[in-house]
C-alpha cells in the first residue's frame, strides 16, 4: 500500500521511496529488527503521523474495492443476432432474430430489459424482468422492404441491454448492431408469350390455342403474382388464367401465365398482360397479341371473261378469278392438267394456262389464312385444236362425168364452222 501515500513533502516521499527499495525482507515483506531498514521505518512512522490521513482512506478504499471485484461476479450478456439474409436485393424483406444471453450475474436478482431498433427507431421492447445465468431477453422482427442505404435509412438493426432499477431508471448495459446490405434494383421484369401451332406472324385462326406466357425478372424477383391481369379486347379475364411461380420461395424470378379463352367468338381481338412487377416497384411492360378468329371459307368465283366448254387454236388461255374473305387474307392457286401453273394472294387473281393438244382441264383453289378453304372450282372442257382440217371432195378434179347430174360430197376430218365455196 505504499504506492497509496502520494502526498507529502519532496523529502517525506523520498523517505517513502527508499522504504521501497531497500525494506522489503526476502520471504516476508518486513524489515530486519536493528538493521539500517528498521532505522528507517521509525523514521518513516514519524512521517506518517505527520502525513494527511486522507492517505490512509485512499488506500483502503482501493483495498476494498480489489477485494470486491475478486468477491462479486459481474453481470455478462451475450448477445446474437440472426438476420435471414445479410445481403439483400432492393424490395427483399429479412427477419431478424436477436437474443441476449446472460452468462453471469451478481446474484442479486437484478432486472434487465431491451430494446431492439431499426434505423433507430424502436421496433420490439422486451420488458425488465429478474434473469439468471442462462436466460435471455429475445427480439423478432421483419424490417418490411428493403431499400439501398441513404443518410436518413442505414439499415442497421440494433439490440440494447438495460439494468433497470426500481425507481424505474435504466442504465444502457450492453448493446450489438449489425447492418444488412441492400443491392439497388432498376431492371423491370419482362412478359413473353407463345401459341404453340400457331406462330405470331400468322394471327389468322379458327381457334386461339392455350397461350403459354411468363412474366422474368432478369435481376431482383418478381412482386405478387395476383398484380398480373389478363385481358382479352379490355375485358379482364384473368380467372381464366392458372398463374404460377416457378422454383423454391419465398421470392421468385419467374411466373407462368396458362390459360384457355375458347371459345371466341369470330372476328378481331387482342390480347393484353399487364400490371406485374418486382418488389423494387419496378413495372414490366404491357405485352399485347392482336389475333383473329377466322371459321368461315371465303367465296370463290371465276370472272365472267373465264368460262368452260371452249374450242380455241390460242395454246395461251387467260384465266380471271375472284376470291373474297371478311376476315383474313387469301391464296388462290391455279391448277392446269394436274400443274400448279400460279400462286396469288390477291383478292382478283389472274394467270395464264399454256394449254396442250386436245382436251385441257383447269381448277382453282382458295384457301383463307386461318386454313379454311372454299370448294374448288373446274373447267373441264378446254380445247386446243391448231391442226388445220383434212377436206375430200368426190368426185376428184379432173374425173370426166358422162351425166350433166352428177353426185357432189366433200368429207372434212372435223367439225366445221364455216364452208366457203
Amino acid at each position: 500500500m505504499v504506492e497509496a501515500y502520494n502526498e507529502g513533502t519532496p523529502g517525506e516521499r523520498k523517505m517513502r521511496a527508499k522504504v521501497k527499495s531497500k525494506a522489503v525482507v526476502q520471504g516476508h515483506g518486513l524489515p530486519q529488527r536493528g538493521s539500517t531498514s528498521s532505522r528507517t521505518l521509525r523514521r518513516l512512522k514519524k512521517v506518517l503521523k505527520r502525513a494527511p490521513r486522507v492517505s490512509l482512506a485512499i488506500g483502503f478504499t482501493l483495498s476494498m474495492a480489489a477485494l470486491n471485484s475478486q468477491a462479486t461476479p459481474t453481470n455478462r450478456f451475450n448477445i446474437s443476432i440472426n438476420p435471414s439474409l445479410t445481403e439483400a436485393i432492393q424490395g427483399q424483406a429479412v427477419q431478424i432474430a436477436s437474443t441476449a444471453t446472460l452468462t453471469q450475474n451478481q446474484g442479486k436478482g437484478t432486472t434487465f430489459a431491451a430494446d431492439c431498433l431499426w434505423n433507430t427507431k424502436i421496433v420490439q421492447s422486451v420488458a425488465p424482468r429478474n434473469l439468471s445465468a442462462g436466460q435471455s431477453l429475445g427480439c423478432s422482427t421483419n424490417t418490411g422492404r428493403l431499400t439501398p442505404a441513404s443518410s436518413s435509412n442505414t439499415n442497421t438493426y440494433t439490440m440494447n441491454v438495460y439494468k433497470t432499477e426500481p425507481s424505474g431508471q435504466r442504465q444502457l448495459y450492453n448493446t450489438q448492431s449489425t447492418t444488412i446490405s441492400v443491392h439497388g434494383d432498376t431492371v423491370p421484369p419482362v412478359y413473353s408469350c407463345s401459341t404453340p401451332g400457331v406462330p405470331f406472324s400468322n394471327p389468322y385462326m379458327k381457334i386461339l390455342p392455350a397461350p403459354q406466357c411468363a412474366i422474368f425478372d432478369p435481376y431482383g424477383y418478381l412482386d405478387s403474382q395476383n398484380l398480373t391481369h389478363v385481358l382479352l379486347d379490355s375485358q379482364d379475364v384473368t380467372g381464366r388464367f392458372q398463374i404460377s411461380p416457378q422454383g423454391s420461395g419465398p421470392w421468385y424470378s419467374t411466373y407462368l401465365i396458362m390459360g384457355d379463352l375458347n371459345p371466341i367468338a369470330e372476328g378481331n381481338h387482342t390480347l393484353t398482360i399487364q400490371g406485374g412487377q418486382d418488389l423494387a416497384g419496378n413495372q414490366a411492360a404491357p405485352f399485347s397479341f392482336s389475333f383473329t378468329i377466322d371459321r368461315s371459307p371465303p367465296t370463290l368465283a371465276w370472272s365472267s371473261s373465264t368460262h368452260d366448254n371452249v374450242l380455241t387454236n390460242q395454246k395461251l388461255f387467260p384465266l380471271a378469278a375472284s376470291c373474297l374473305d371478311n376476315l383474313s387474307p387469301t391464296k388462290t392457286t391455279f391448277i392446269a392438267n394436274g400443274q400448279s401453273i400460279a400462286v396469288s394472294n390477291d383478292s382478283f387473281p389472274q394467270a395464264t394456262a399454256t394449254l396442250s393438244e386436245g382436251l385441257n382441264t383447269v381448277t382453282v383453289q382458295c384457301v383463307d389464312r386461318a386454313g379454311n378453304q372454299a370448294p374448288e372450282l373446274t373447267l373441264n372442257n378446254i380445247v386446243l385444236d391448231t391442226t388445220a382440217p383434212v377436206i375430200s371432195v368426190s368426185p376428184a378434179s379432173g374425173t370426166t362425168v358422162s351425166s350433166l347430174s352428177v353426185p357432189f360430197s366433200v368429207v372434212c376430218n372435223k367439225t366445221l364452222s364455216t364452208i366457203e365455196a
